[in-house]
């Protein structure tokens, strides 16, 4: 990835969980103007297998995320960072107008899909988080 990522591990509930995000969010004038997350999810296992990826599925991680942080520098987003626990990875973003965002953001992708699940284990949602809640939690 082309920008450093602050690192956090710590366990909730029991399972342990990664986020990396920027060591900045954007300014508030950003936030106002991006009320939306969209985020591209992957399944590296099952719910409720409490781990986290192997590191082979690290290295597939990181080559979708890499193409993902690439499309989000061409875009108008905010990055803010990524969260894995119990088998799901997420790639999260916050956006003025989700769906040319989720678009670009599928297209970016490798294909064929080279991350370590069938593509029916995928998704890409949109939540209207003003505050952004979830970028603070990271």
């Amino acid at each position: 990835m082309s920008m450093e990522l602050r690192k956090k591990e710590y366990v909730i509930d029991g399972e342990p969980v990664v986020s990396r995000r920027p060591a900045k969010l954007p300014p508030q004038k950003a936030r106002r103007i991006r009320p939306h997350m969209v985020n591209v999810c992957w399944a590296y296992d099952h719910e409720g297998s409490k781990r986290l990826p192997t590191v082979l599925e690290w290295e597939r991680i990181n080559s979708c995320e890499t193409a993902l942080v690439l499309a989000a520098e061409r875009l108008d987003v905010s990055f803010v960072g990524t969260l894995t626990s119990d088998g799901l990875h997420q790639f999260i973003v916050y956006c003025a107008d989700p769906i040319p965002i989720q678009i670009a953001l599928i297209d970016s992708l490798p294909m064929p899909l080279k991350i370590p699940v069938s593509a029916e284990l995928w998704n890409v949602g949109t939540t209207h988080d003003p505050d952004w809640k979830m970028a603070e939690l990271l």
